[in-house]
């Protein structure tokens, strides 16, 4: 891998960590919190700041070896964490092109087959598997100063259709539904993040552990204006009812009559997220998994899950709220034992 730029490292993480929120994450806060949804987006944030630590530990950890290299060295048995890797990244790519087939059907193109839909991301996958890693996180900071003028421009339009009053009443029903779904949206959000434990420290030139707290500011500041512009635009009870309620409430914009459409907007950023995270995520299955055409029979592997996997939209849903934030919480039992292994054997030496 070539060496990347602490700058192609910070964009690799903002969209890593803002694309799981778009689909599954506002549905599972706005589902368990309501109009409150904005305080769990902030105890999310209180919850993932040891995580965060953890993460730069075990990135400057052996800064020469990727993750699979670090298990190695920490564990006995390695080829058991490296198969949690590898399934919980599986398991992430096919839910990613489930929720991105599932929006274009439902939104854009009804009379479509999802096979179709999901074998042209599939093919852009698997050409971009061809190419050297650093080629992502180059593309990763294009898509990065596109979506946030995209972003931008998406706010700027709502602000004469917010109205304040949606945001009331705070805590109506107590703390408890916002840190259900602060937990939820955190072990969402966090798990793809260890994800960039795959770059080695010493490929990135002049990284710094405030990288990572920077990183997760922006993403603070973007899904927390996404929250509030969404409800305080459609107000709580039209944002229950759509399945992406932050992609209809963009269909209120009208530039001056003359610029509609909006939006179509947030597909646009919600792709190119997409297509970094699935990118990236497949780059972790591929590291590991060598052999002649494996990112051709990976990519496909991925489309078939994610089609055969979730039958309907409500198995689907069901699974992200009851079940996805279990097999998160999994992972980051894998992630915890990593780091108290890594503090043992850093303190021995």
């Amino acid at each position: 891998m070539k060496k990347i730029s602490n700058f192609n490292l910070i964009s690799l993480m903002i969209i890593i960590l803002f694309t799981t929120i778009y689909g599954e994450g506002i549905y599972v806060i706005i589902r368990g919190s309501g109009t409150d949804s904005y305080i769990s987006i902030l105890l999310s944030i209180i919850i993932s700041l040891p995580f965060l630590y953890i993460f730069n530990f075990l990135f400057n950890y052996e800064p020469s070896l990727n993750i699979f290299e670090k298990n190695k060295r920490l564990f006995k048995f390695h080829f058991i964490p490296n198969l949690i890797i590898i399934l919980y990244a599986l398991l992430i790519v096919s839910v990613q092109m489930f929720n991105l087939t599932n929006f274009l059907v439902s939104q854009l193109l009804a009379e479509t087959n999802p096979i179709i839909i999901g074998s042209i991301f599939t093919i852009l996958i698997i050409y971009l598997c061809t190419k050297d890693l650093s080629t992502l996180l180059k593309t990763a900071t294009i898509f990065l100063f596109i979506n946030f003028t995209l972003f931008i421009i998406s706010v700027l339009g709502l602000i004469p259709e917010f109205n304040y009053d949606n945001l009331f009443p705070i805590l109506e029903n107590g703390l408890k539904g916002p840190i259900i779904s602060a937990v939820k949206l955190f072990l969402i959000n966090i798990c793809p993040l260890f994800f960039v434990l795959l770059i080695p420290k010493d490929k990135v030139i002049n990284y710094k552990n405030r990288s990572t707290y920077f990183s997760y500011f922006i993403y603070l500041l973007l899904s927390l204006t996404m929250a509030i512009f969404t409800i305080g635009t459609l107000g709580i009870d039209l944002s229950r009812l759509y399945q992406y309620p932050e992609y209809i409430v963009l269909r209120r914009i009208n530039f001056l009559n003359f610029l509609t459409r909006i939006e179509n907007m947030l597909f646009i950023q919600w792709t190119f997220g997409l297509f970094v995270l699935m990118g990236f995520s497949t780059f972790v299955i591929k590291e590991k998994i060598k052999f002649k055409y494996n990112h051709i029979i990976i990519s496909l592997l991925i489309l078939f899950l994610s089609i055969y996997c979730f039958n309907s939209l409500t198995i689907f849903n069901e699974f992200m709220y009851n079940i996805y934030p279990y097999i998160s919480a999994s992972f980051l039992v894998y992630v915890l034992i990593m780091f108290v292994l890594g503090k043992i054997k850093t303190s021995k030496n």
